[in-house]
């Protein structure tokens, strides 16, 4: 109820640090980004050196803008603490490692990282772990992990969702498989979703449908979301209709509204030259009402955040846009390249709802 909370805090008589800190936090909690940003500039703007943020708000801050990709943003607040003379500790230093992997600077990552020395933690060692895996480095992730274990750190759960999405990246089966093992066996760490997940998703791009069905079954808990979403992409990959009728059939029950769910399923029977099937799913889609989610792109020009979505022809430099986009085409295509992978037509919906296929 973020909405109530930003009343009562306008509200306040008198607000402290711990005041707008909260504030902040909680529209990063709830996924309110570009307000939290928002309401911080505030905090600069009215108060200036009056009121000092602490490190919790800092770390909120920096929180939203590796959500957002705000690579600008991030770098004027770390210009900040560092101005402000404020340590960077472990909540702080988590927090802008996070930020810069997020931001696609991963040297920068890991320069805070190994600056940190002695004040890194579990969840710095974790941070950096999950940001090599993220950029697809998972010799240096392992390798990592390595050295946190060598240097006495204890792995959590969190450290192991990280190292499991490194070896997913690789498709190391065997390493993923050890690691799990190590995780249950060696540290006694009972398993979440998120690391049924990852195996789910390692032995499906493999192509290992038995293994990853062990899996789903062996789990404590219902498989969610995200499990048959995984389950499902690996099917498609591998062209298992079945593993995609079962995945698709749990997937509607959780999510009736999961348009990627009758698109993906839509595409794998095009693939198969089932136009009957094909079409029945996008009928279906028709019949319930349920519109394809256009893509949606964020980028940060001069600290100014600019949204495109698929399809979406509304804003004034779009005519612009589109001669610079013919004009790179135009050059890769002098350098030799050709886009010849038509195997898959994939299946959208345009603005009116109506079915059409592009490559």
């Amino acid at each position: 109820m973020i909405h109530i909370a930003r009343e009562l805090f306008d509200q306040m008589p008198e607000r402290n640090v711990i005041s707008w800190s909260c504030m902040i936090h909680g529209y990063v909690t709830c996924g309110e980004y570009k307000a939290a940003l928002s309401l911080f500039r505030s905090l600069h703007t009215l108060h200036g050196s009056k009121l000092r943020p602490n490190e919790f708000t800092l770390s909120s801050v920096v929180s939203a803008c590796a959500r957002l990709g705000a690579f600008q943003h991030g770098e004027w607040l770390h210009a900040y603490i560092c101005k402000s003379g404020m340590k960077i500790g472990g909540v702080l230093g988590t927090s802008l490692i996070d930020m810069y992997a997020k931001c696609g600077s991963i040297e920068r990552a890991k320069c805070i990282f190994d600056k940190m020395g002695h004040e890194k933690d579990v969840m710095a060692w974790g941070t950096m772990i999950a940001a090599f895996a993220m950029h697809g480095l998972s010799e240096e992730c392992l390798e990592l992990f390595a050295r946190m274990v060598n240097d006495g750190v204890r792995p959590n759960a969190v450290t192991f969702v990280g190292v499991l999405c490194a070896c997913v990246h690789r498709g190391l089966v065997n390493k993923g498989e050890e690691y799990f093992k190590r995780m249950v066996n060696q540290y006694c760490i009972s398993p979440t979703i998120q690391h049924y997940g990852c195996m789910v998703d390692l032995y499906s791009r493999a192509g290992r449908f038995e293994d990853a069905w062990n899996v789903v079954k062996s789990m404590p808990m219902k498989p969610d979301v995200m499990i048959w979403g995984t389950m499902l992409s690996g099917a498609r990959m591998h062209g298992d209709i079945k593993t995609c009728e079962v995945s698709i059939t749990k997937l509607l029950e959780l999510d009736p509204t999961n348009s990627s769910a009758y698109v993906l399923l839509s595409n794998v029977y095009t693939k198969l030259e089932r136009r009957k099937e094909a079409r029945h799913w996008r009928d279906l889609m028709e019949v319930r009402g349920i519109k394809k989610v256009p893509g949606c792109s964020l980028v940060e020009i001069d600290g100014v955040f600019l949204e495109f979505f698929a399809g979406d022809n509304s804003h004034p430099k779009t005519q612009e846009m589109y001669r610079m986009l013919d004009e790179i085409m135009k050059r890769v295509e002098k350098h030799a390249y050709a886009h010849n992978n038509t195997g898959e037509v994939l299946l959208d919906l345009d603005e009116e709802g109506n079915w059409y296929n592009h490559f």
